[in-house]
C-alpha cells in the first residue's frame, strides 16, 4: 500500500526542485527539507525530512505533458518501526501518482498507467494514474535557478548520462541498475 508523504508548506517556499526520470518520462516536484523530531524509543532523534508540493509536472519528450497530483512512495515497514526511514524520492524506491492533462497521454506511457480515464467537460478531462514506478536516476536542483523546467531536465538527463559512465562497472553489478540503463 502507498503511503501518502506529501505536504502543503504554508510558512515559506520551497526551494528545491526534485526532478526524476521515470525512463518513460520526467517528473518535476518543487521541494524543501525540514528537520523533524523523531523518538527511537525514549531517544529523541532530529530527521532531516524532505517535503514534497501536493503539486508537480509531467515532461516527455522535452515537453510539459501533464500536472502530478498526489505524489505517495511505497513503504515496507509500519509508521510504529524503530527502522523506519523518512521515504523520499530516490532511485529504486516506489512511488505512485495521478496525472491530469488536456490531451490523452502518450502511448508510451499510457502503457505504464494502473488506471486511465476521461471525464468530459472539463480543464483537464483526461486522469492516469500510476502505481509501482520505481525512479531510475533522480536529482534536486535549486528553485531559484533561471532555468526552465525543461532546461532542468535536460540537466539531469546529462547528469544522467554522466553517472553511468563514471560508474558504469559499479552500476554492472546493480541488479537495478543493470536493468534500468540495459547494461
Amino acid at each position: 500500500m502507498f503511503e501518502v508523504k506529501t505536504y502543503t508548506k504554508q510558512d515559506q517556499p520551497f526551494d528545491e526542485i526534485a526532478v526524476a526520470n521515470l525512463n518513460f518520462c520526467q517528473i518535476l516536484i518543487p521541494c524543501t527539507k525540514t528537520l523533524t523530531p523523531k523518538y527511537v524509543g525514549s531517544v529523541e532523534v532530529v530527521v532531516p525530512v524532505r517535503i514534497y508540493s501536493p503539486e508537480g509536472i509531467v515532461v516527455a519528450n522535452e515537453e510539459k505533458i501533464a500536472t502530478l497530483y498526489g505524489l505517495k512512495f511505497k513503504t515496507f515497514v509500519s509508521d510504529e518501526s524503530p527502522f523506519k526511514i523518512p521515504t523520499r524520492l530516490a532511485p529504486a524506491i516506489p512511488l505512485g501518482f495521478e496525472c491530469r492533462s488536456e490531451s490523452s497521454l502518450p502511448e508510451a506511457l499510457l502503457k505504464h498507467a494502473t488506471m486511465i480515464c476521461k471525464v468530459p467537460d472539463t480543464d483537464c478531462p483526461y486522469y492516469t494514474i500510476f502505481e509501482n514506478i520505481k525512479p531510475r536516476f533522480v536529482r534536486t536542483y535549486n528553485a531559484m535557478s533561471s532555468l526552465s523546467s525543461i532546461e532542468i531536465v535536460r540537466k539531469m538527463l546529462a547528469e544522467e548520462q554522466r553517472f553511468v559512465v563514471e560508474n558504469h562497472s559499479n552500476l554492472c553489478n546493480v541488479p537495478f541498475y543493470r536493468e534500468q540503463f540495459e547494461l
